[in-house]
């Protein structure tokens, strides 16, 4: 099957979650950051969600939500939820279905899922991917991206952002 990529219908699994089973309609008509990471408990992981929940309540300011996703048990998620005060959704992609979907799955024996984040829009379209990016920047460099597509109102212009970039991008000033 073909991985996912920006531009694409983004594909929510009902994986079992914290918040019960994730679905579409929580998220739809709203801008999603999903994220996958490699497991609950690891030092680098930790600071990844802590970052995207210190930065929780500027991405809700933007219309977005996010959602976390490892190959833990939802009984791990829940206690790590607990622990570090999450208010947003962890799932659980034990067999990596859905990371297999968006590229993120790898094959290991220590992590099968690579640092891997996702601008989806309301509409569920992707319009951006994030790889290679230090861990405690994702919720960053995401919602600068969220900013800047918010910024515009006319949808057309919107979606003339995610299909070619930004309207400045190659362009130098005078």
């Amino acid at each position: 099957m073909k991985k996912l990529q920006e531009g694409d219908r983004a594909i929510i699994l009902p994986l079992k979650s914290t918040f019960g089973t994730l679905n579409t309609e929580r998220y739809f008509k709203k801008w999603l950051i999903l994220f996958f990471y490699p497991k609950d408990f690891a030092a680098g992981c930790t600071l990844e969600v802590k970052a995207f929940q210190a930065k929780l309540s500027d991405i809700r300011s933007y219309g977005g939500d996010v959602v976390g996703i490892s190959p833990d048990s939802v009984e791990m998620h829940v206690k790590y939820s607990a622990e570090l005060g999450l208010d947003y959704e962890l799932a659980s992609d034990h067999n990596g279905s859905m990371a297999g979907l968006y590229g993120a799955q790898i094959k290991s024996r220590l992590l099968k899922f690579k640092r891997k984040a996702l601008l989806i829009s309301p509409q569920m379209i992707i319009v951006k991917s994030y790889t290679n990016v230090k861990i405690s920047l994702y919720a960053h460099e995401i919602i600068k991206d969220l900013k800047f597509i918010k910024s515009f109102d006319d949808k057309l212009e919107i979606n003339n952002i995610i299909k070619y970039g930004s309207p400045n991008q190659g362009k130098t000033a005078h």
